[in-house]
């Protein structure tokens, strides 16, 4: 704290560089473009994980887009270093102590430098060759995807359609991830190894079939609408008792 013309101010109030208002549209525009990137880790890894044939075919396509959405995350990191806060009634300005706040923050440590980690450096072995499943540290970063939302209806017009299309949202991707899991639990089993799984003839199917099957399946199983073939294998019931319990 320092004195000029009589009056009291702290160091931190006075702008030092590039902030940024979390109050601004800018910032809201922002969240949207990484949520878009938290997103497409939630839904594409699973899926390039579960069906093979869907990470083969467009692997030059996924790698590209692995490492455009990394490039967001860094960027992130950056603004988040640089977005201001209300500290006693006043908007703290200084880089230097907003940088210092977050870099020695749980949110920084836990969720931002965790989920930037390259875990891709693991495709370099082998045994680990393009399995998309090692890029799942990028989850940590769904935080931001949840400020987004909240941001997004303290401000709509709308906001009951807007919780309606979030919850939408968030039971179609459990239905995705529970597909995903499914598909995986038959290729471990084997396809036609008894009537709960996939048939033998899956094999043979496009990805496009083997998905559009799955997600169907996996509909009915969560909505408990039930009209699926009863599990015969313990695994397979512990999977669909899971899925009741959801």
């Amino acid at each position: 704290m320092f004195t000029r013309n009589g009056s009291y101010y702290e160091k931190e109030f006075f702008s030092t560089g590039f902030v940024i208002d979390p109050q601004n549209y800018l910032y809201h525009y922002w969240l949207g473009i990484i949520s878009l990137a938290v997103a497409y880790n939630l839904l594409l890894i699973p899926a390039r994980h579960a069906f093979d044939d869907l990470n083969k075919n467009l692997r030059a396509v996924w790698i590209s887009l692995d490492y455009i959405f990394d490039i967001i995350y860094l960027i992130d990191i950056f603004l988040q270093s640089r977005t201001g806060y209300f500290s006693h009634g006043l908007f703290v300005r200084n880089h230097h102590v907003l940088s210092r706040k977050y870099f020695s923050s749980y949110q920084f440590y836990i969720r931002d430098l965790l989920s930037i980690v390259p875990t891709d450096l693991l495709y370099l072995n082998q045994r680990f060759r393009f399995m998309s499943i090692i890029r799942s540290n990028r989850f940590l970063r769904i935080h931001r995807l949840f400020e987004f939302q909240e941001l997004t209806e303290s401000r709509t017009r709308f906001p009951n359609t807007f919780r309606i299309g979030i919850l939408i949202c968030l039971t179609l991707t459990l239905i995705h991830w529970n597909c995903c899991a499914y598909f995986l639990i038959c290729q471990h089993l084997g396809f036609g190894s008894d009537e709960w799984v996939l048939p033998e003839s899956a094999h043979n199917e496009t990805v496009a079939m083997l998905y559009t099957y799955c997600f169907y399946w996996s509909t009915l199983l969560l909505s408990t609408i039930g009209d699926v073939p009863l599990p015969v294998k313990h695994s397979e019931y512990i999977f669909v008792l899971f899925d009741f319990l959801i």
